[in-house]
């Protein structure tokens, strides 16, 4: 199944983003804890999160987080988070100048090795990050 290609800034719905496999149960019942994982990764999804973080947003186990993205969502919280970062990646390569860098674009999108950015890239969009910048 292809990723959905949507923009996910701050202000995008959770159940916009696209997953692999994908096919999430209802917005509304969800728990409480997912919907606040889901929230800090979208405003937080630059910066390096970890399991630590998701937990005590959540207040729950690690176990919990995994087993609620799983049932509700039909994917892993590692899995969103990488689909959010490569939308707002793919939103900024094509928005951007082609003076600008990939690297530059990929770790203020929060990705911290490129050669698994490039590979997560072309895997979702099916292209290079830099043919997409070359677009313009």
């Amino acid at each position: 199944m292809r990723f959905q290609r949507l923009a996910v800034f701050s202000g995008a719905r959770r159940d916009k983003v696209g997953c692999p496999g994908s096919q999430p149960s209802s917005i509304e019942n969800a728990p409480r804890h997912l919907t606040l994982v889901e929230d800090y990764i979208l405003k937080n999804a630059e910066k390096p999160i970890s399991m630590k973080d998701l937990e005590g947003v959540a207040k729950v186990s690690a176990r919990s987080i995994h087993h609620a993205f799983q049932r509700f969502r039909g994917y892993s919280p590692k899995a969103w988070l990488q689909a959010v970062r490569l939308d707002r990646a793919h939103q900024s390569l094509l928005a951007a100048e082609p003076s600008e860098r990939v690297m530059t674009i990929a770790t203020n999108c929060g990705f911290a090795h490129l050669g698994r950015f490039s590979a997560a890239y072309k895997k979702r969009f099916g292209e290079l990050p830099s043919q997409t910048l070359g677009r313009k």
